[in-house]
C-alpha cells in the first residue's frame, strides 16, 4: 500500500514467523544478531501468547522488552514503531509504563 501511495519503501526484512510467542520472537531476534536503524518498524505479536495459555504477566514483561527492542531499531524513535497486539490486551497492559 505505502508503494502504491507513492511511498519509497525497501522490501522488509522479517525475523518473525507465523505461531511464534513473544520470547520466541526475541530468542531469534537476538540470534540473528541484527543492529540495523530503520525508518519503519513494526511489531505485531501476541496472539500465540494466549493460545499457548501464557499468562499475562509474562506477556507484559516480555512485550516490554520487545518495545524496547523495536525502538532500538527505529533509532530510537518510537514514532516508527506500529504495534499491533493481537489479542488487544492493551487495556490491560495500559499501565505496564
Amino acid at each position: 500500500m505505502l508503494r502504491k501511495n507513492g511511498v519509497n519503501v525497501a522490501q522488509p526484512q522479517i525475523i518473525a514467523r507465523t505461531g511464534w510467542t513473544t520470547s520466541e520472537l526475541q530468542d531469534a531476534i537476538r540470534r540473528s544478531g541484527n543492529v540495523a536503524r530503520y525508518d519503519l518498524v513494526s511489531l505485531l505479536i501476541g496472539v500465540n501468547n494466549q493460545y499457548r495459555g501464557q499468562g499475562l504477566e509474562d506477556y507484559r514483561n516480555e512485550f516490554r522488552e520487545l518495545l524496547v527492542t523495536a525502538t532500538r531499531f527505529a533509532g530510537d524513535n518510537p514514532r516508527r514503531i506500529i504495534v499491533l497486539s493481537i489479542p488487544d490486551w492493551g487495556r490491560r497492559l495500559r499501565n505496564f509504563g
